[in-house]
Formats: structure tokens, sequence, C-alpha cells
């Protein structure tokens, strides 16, 4: 599925972006589209009173969609790099979804997971609780959840 015009609210976003915010919306999500000016940079921040903030644009023919972590300072030097990439690698081997990793700047975990440009509801509806269940299985609930903020 290509791009085409959208709205000015959603401007850059996925052609499926708008009817991922309306899904979202209904879940109790607001949304906001950052970096309008730029269309291939654009991307929807998600908030929501009771779930982790995640935010998704367009990659690779499809919708990215993120959750990032901060680690807990005290708790980094506690554990040590390579314990908190085993807790990773860990979460990686066992996510039927879940793309987990460390930033670069080595303060953020950050959990990814694609999905295709093809907006179904119940489909939509299914990745997002795997979505959701898994960020509380591997990192809040998981090892992982003991080393961020």
């Amino acid at each position: 599925m290509g791009l085409c015009a959208l709205p000015a609210s959603a401007a850059g976003v996925p052609v499926v972006g708008d009817q991922l915010i309306q899904h979202l919306e209904y879940l109790g999500y607001t949304c906001t589209v950052e970096n309008k000016a730029q269309k291939d940079k654009a991307y929807v921040v998600a908030d929501h009173e009771e779930e982790y903030r995640f935010t998704f644009m367009k990659l690779a023919g499809g919708i990215v969609f993120r959750t990032l972590f901060t680690l807990n300072a005290d708790k980094k030097k506690e554990w040590g790099e390579a314990k908190i990439l085993q807790a990773i690698n860990t979460a990686n081997a066992d996510s039927a979804l879940l793309k987990v990793y460390l930033f670069e700047d080595g303060e953020t975990v950050a959990l990814e997971a694609w999905q295709s440009d093809v907006y179904e509801k119940r489909s939509f509806s299914s990745f997002l609780d795997l979505y959701r269940g898994e960020t509380l299985k591997y990192v809040v609930q998981g090892e992982l959840g003991d080393v961020i903020n």
C-alpha cells in the first residue's frame, strides 16, 4: 500500500495513521503528530493515563511501534552492562513480537514491533494487546523492570 495525501492533522503519518489514531483515541490514548513538516520523519506519540507511552511511524513498508525506558543510574551500576544485555537477550529470545535493545547512549532500553500498514480493526487490536502484554511481561514485570525508571 503506497502513501497518499492525508488530512493536515496527520500529514506525514502512514496511510493508516488516521485509522490507528482513531482506534487508539477510542481506547483512551491522546495522540499527537510530531515532525509534521518533515513528512518522511513524522511520527505519532500515543499517551495514556494507565499505559506506557509509545510512538509509531512509517518504516520499511509498514509501521514501527516503539516504547522507550530509561535505565536507573544506580541500578545500572549495580547490574553492569553484561547483566542488562543478558536480560535484553532473554526477552528477545522469548518474545513473539518485540525487538528489545539498548540505545547507543547506554541509558535507554527500546522496545519495537513492526506491523503491516494495512489497518484491520481486529488484527490491530490483537497486535496492540500483544504489544502491551509483552511490554509488561518482559520489561515491567520481567528482569528489566528492576533496572528501569
